[in-house]
């Protein structure tokens, strides 16, 4: 889907309404005024990819918005949205995204705009203009960020901007020296109930990936977090026990 007019603020597509579930496969949405692609329903967006839309914006929007329970973003890139309010993904409402990379927005990487409940693991969040993941919402939500790299964005690495928050946040990488995000990696101010635990700082002026400025976002073999991210499970019933996972952390995982 490319390009839909040189005025207004028209989103490129835009499934909306009840009964319109529906799947994007490994489609791509470049220069639309508005969201690249924007999603009401319970749909699937499935190894897409978002580039330079919002080139009209008067409002946050994003490559992707992710704007009803059970909308999911899996293995989707979205950089380069453009105007000052391009962000990368937006999620409401329950929406998940894994595996996902954000990065060059003009923007956030991923705004969190949801009143109830947003999911984003093993994702990756780089060099966006504001910050790597925003949690915006006004009224209570619960959040799960897990596993996630948030390097080098401009402003913080993780925003809130109030207390009306419950959830985890487990198990992020944070960058350091040129790398680090602009004001530091949370805002620990205003996160409520928030438990945050397990994160990790890299090395100096380091990535984890093999060249991210040219949007490749696979994983270095000798990346110091390799099998670091969060596979703990609970088991306490006698026979039953030991469980145990080692995935890496981030949107693409590394070779033996």
């Amino acid at each position: 889907f490319r390009s839909n007019g040189v005025s207004g603020t028209a989103v490129g597509v835009n499934i909306t309404g009840s009964g319109t579930e529906c799947t994007f496969y490994r489609c791509g949405a470049y220069y639309m005024r508005g969201n690249g692609i924007s999603v009401a329903a319970a749909s699937l967006l499935l190894e897409c990819e978002a580039a330079t839309n919002c080139l009209s914006s008067t409002t946050v929007n994003g490559g992707f918005s992710l704007s009803s329970a059970g909308g999911v973003a899996r293995r989707c890139i979205s950089h380069d949205n453009a105007s000052v309010f391009g962000t990368g993904f937006i999620m409401s409402s329950g929406a998940l995204a894994q595996q996902c990379v954000a990065h060059r927005n003009a923007r956030d990487g991923f705004h969190v705009s949801s009143t109830s409940i947003a999911y984003l693991m093993d994702c990756d969040s780089y060099n966006n203009t504001s910050n790597g993941v925003a949690m915006t919402s006004a009224t209570a939500a619960s959040v799960l960020i897990e596993n996630v790299n948030v390097f080098k964005n401009g402003a913080w690495g993780i925003q809130s901007i109030n207390n009306l928050r419950s959830g985890i946040i487990k198990n992020v990488v944070f960058g350091s020296g040129t790398a680090t995000n602009g004001l530091g990696s949370i805002n620990t101010a205003l996160l409520g109930m928030i438990d945050v635990a397990g994160n990790i700082t890299y090395g100096a002026n380091l990535t984890p990936w093999v060249a991210p400025d040219s949007g490749n976002f696979s994983m270095t073999n000798n990346a110091t977090t390799l099998y670091l991210g969060r596979g703990t499970f609970f088991q306490n019933v006698a026979d039953h026990s030991g469980t145990v996972s080692y995935p890496d952390i981030g949107a693409a995982q590394a070779t033996n």
